[in-house]
């Protein structure tokens, strides 16, 4: 064979080669150990999801925990770093690669989606994440629509009802009671909320609800890192026993090493505090909060500095470039 004929051969092998390495995974069917069996509450999505959301999800910023998304998911960087669960996404439009560190405790890098936008298709790490329709692996309607009903009926019982006193400040005192429930015309009334809880380190087990009634269609901005808030719409700083910073609860929580990892980017020793939107369908802000959000009629917008906890929500939207890291605290 004449060397001129081998060279084109060579070449031709070696576009194959490279080709095949950076195509997607496909898969016909979903295999049993990689649909997700982890339990359809809200506690057992919080501990295995960063985020949870029906339709769209629109993320600025380093993402530690894994994510189901019903619709359109896009983050501008990493993803997964502390995942224990496989990632499900309907439509992937932006996701840089699957963080590879191992000092978060992942145990899986499994990242599945039914469809992918043409862009996405030219990222070199595009290879890693396996196509198949995510229907077969997770039932995202129906789970969502279980959560939805025990955001509703189960997490506002035995609520000690609250208001805000003439200071403007709204306080729910977990050392007395774990269940409040704080309805919309006394939002309006403050300006920060106040979480008295003496023993920091029963937030890994003590199972605290927040909850916020009578929101519907209005805004809301639930604040954790002293920043300046929104026009005509109700702005709550969120403070620990008086103290606007969330650093105190961060460290106390895991002092000795207990939990947290890389600065408390990752914390898989249980953190149960929820704030609960069970009727709000306009826009829950979410600046740099410490706690999960639950709230399946809303849209959740995660901006601001640093956000410990999950969202479930119907739809996330990143504000600009304005962008939350999210770092992955689980439930249990």
């Amino acid at each position: 064979m004449k060397k001129g004929m081998k060279r084109i051969i060579a070449f031709v092998l070696a576009l194959v080669m490279t080709f095949s390495v950076q195509m997607p995974q496909q898969v016909e069917a979903a295999s049993a150990e990689d649909r997700y069996t982890g339990g359809d509450s809200i506690e057992e999505i919080l501990t295995y999801y960063q985020y949870f959301v029906l339709n769209d999800c629109l993320l600025g910023n380093h993402c530690v925990g894994p994510v189901v998304v019903g619709g359109t998911f896009s983050v501008n960087s990493t993803l997964g770093d502390a995942a224990y669960a496989p990632s499900y996404v309907n439509h992937l439009e932006q996701l840089n690669d699957i963080a590879n560190t191992t000092d978060y405790g992942a145990t899986s890098r499994d990242f599945y989606y039914t469809t992918a936008s043409d862009s996405m298709k030219g990222n070199t790490n595009f290879y890693k994440f396996t196509q198949t329709p995510i229907k077969g692996y997770i039932d995202v309607e129906g789970i969502f629509a279980k959560l939805q009903k025990q955001s509703k009926e189960v997490l506002v019982q035995n609520a000690v009802k609250v208001s805000a006193n003439d200071s403007g400040v709204i306080e729910c005192n977990f050392n007395t009671a774990k269940v409040y429930e704080i309805p919309y015309e006394e939002v309006v009334k403050a300006t920060t909320l106040n979480i008295v809880i003496d023993n920091i380190d029963s937030l890994k087990t003590g199972q605290y609800v927040i909850n916020f009634t009578g929101v519907n269609t209005n805004n809301i901005v639930l604040d954790n890192t002293g920043g300046s808030g929104e026009e005509n719409t109700p702005n709550i700083s969120v403070q620990f026993n008086n103290n606007p910073s969330k650093n105190p609860v961060t460290e106390q929580l895991f002092s000795g090493g207990q939990g947290g990892t890389n600065n408390n980017q990752c914390n898989l020793g249980g953190m149960t505090l929820i704030y609960n939107f069970p009727d709000a369908s306009g826009v829950v802000r979410n600046n740099g909060l410490f706690g999960h959000i639950v709230a399946p009629l809303a849209t959740v917008t995660p901006t601001g500095g640093n956000m410990e906890g999950g969202v479930i929500a119907k739809s996330c939207q990143r504000a600009g470039e304005d962008a939350v890291e999210s770092h992955f605290f689980s439930y249990y």
